[in-house]
């Protein structure tokens, strides 16, 4: 299993306030402490679509932790790409990598949340976001296909015609693989099609999917 379970594999996860104070350093959102490097454990409040710095646990309150929620990251914030967010838990670079073995070679994920309620404006709530640690509360998603089909997928995951058919199909507040093996994602050749509904425009159908999203 790539995810780590934030309750059986909590024998692993070191805080952030642990390992500063043994002193680890920063680099790129990663704790370095004598040789080791330590990934963070994103957690599915930590992102949203299309933004993988959605919350971060810098600044957390004693009243946003009793209700769930995170500090989000501002305008000024997102405009710096330097400004990374910082997790609750950290885990050993060797532990994630074992888990992903013969899974993923690849420096990034797709991930989407694993609860969903009628509340949000959006079911499938799903982002992009770096080789880190992934707690079981965000399900991943592998594909062998080029990048550039698989940010097509990641637009298909984000558009509003797959959540029009997540919101009529999901019951409870969990999104399984098995309900997300029942929307309409589109298969991978698709993407290279014509657009039907212009054609002789030379548009094909992954360059529209950024347009319903």
């Amino acid at each position: 299993m790539a995810m780590l379970h934030m309750a059986n594999d909590s024998g692993l996860f070191k805080t952030f306030e642990e390992l500063r104070i043994l002193g680890a350093t920063q680099r790129s959102g990663r704790l370095v402490f004598e040789q080791q490097e330590y990934l963070p454990l994103i957690e599915a409040k930590m992102i949203h679509q299309f933004d993988h710095r959605f919350g971060t646990y810098e600044g957390q309150t004693e009243a946003g932790a009793n209700q769930g929620k995170l500090p989000e990251l501002d305008d000024d914030a997102h405009a710096d790409p330097h400004k990374l967010t910082v997790a609750r838990y950290y885990v050993e670079r060797a532990e994630v990598e074992e888990r992903l073995i013969g899974r993923t070679e690849r420096e990034w994920f797709i991930g989407w949340r694993n609860i969903c309620r009628s509340t949000d404006q959006r079911t499938v709530i799903a982002s992009l976001l770096p080789r880190v640690a992934v707690g079981h509360s965000m399900p991943l998603l592998f594909s062998n296909q080029p990048p550039a089909r698989v940010a097509m997928l990641y637009a298909n995951l984000c558009s509003f015609v797959l959540d029009y058919a997540a919101r009529q199909k999901v019951g409870g507040t969990n999104m399984t693989y098995g309900y997300m093996k029942q929307f309409p994602i589109l298969p991978p050749d698709t993407y290279d099609r014509p657009c039907p509904w212009s054609p002789g425009s030379g548009w094909r159908i992954g360059s529209c999917l950024g347009c319903w999203s």
